[in-house]
């Protein structure tokens, strides 16, 4: 969550971001996930704090975190979880 400007600030340091299921269901949340680059996005479950439907978020459940970002970045979901990925090798670099 945030502001545009805190985004591109938060990349001008090389920040990654990483994303759970709530934060793509909102206009502003949606907004902020297509303004980050492929290259910054990780995924987070949140859990047990942050529930899809009456199911506790966990990393079973990543997938739906997945398939809502390949919808707000117009991607295939193969696409998104690979880049997703290469993201977590390089951020452990």
């Amino acid at each position: 969550s945030g502001s545009l400007k805190n985004l591109n600030k938060a990349l001008e340091y090389g920040y990654y971001f990483s994303i759970n299921f709530s934060m793509t269901n909102s206009i502003n949340g949606q907004k902020i996930i297509n303004a980050i680059p492929m290259d910054r996005l990780l995924t987070e479950s949140d859990g047990p704090f942050i529930h899809i439907g009456n199911k506790i978020n966990s990393p079973e459940l990543m997938n739906l975190t997945i398939e809502r970002l390949a919808n707000i970045k117009n991607l295939p979901t193969q696409t998104i979880s690979q880049q997703i990925f290469e993201n977590f090798k390089n951020f452990l670099k």
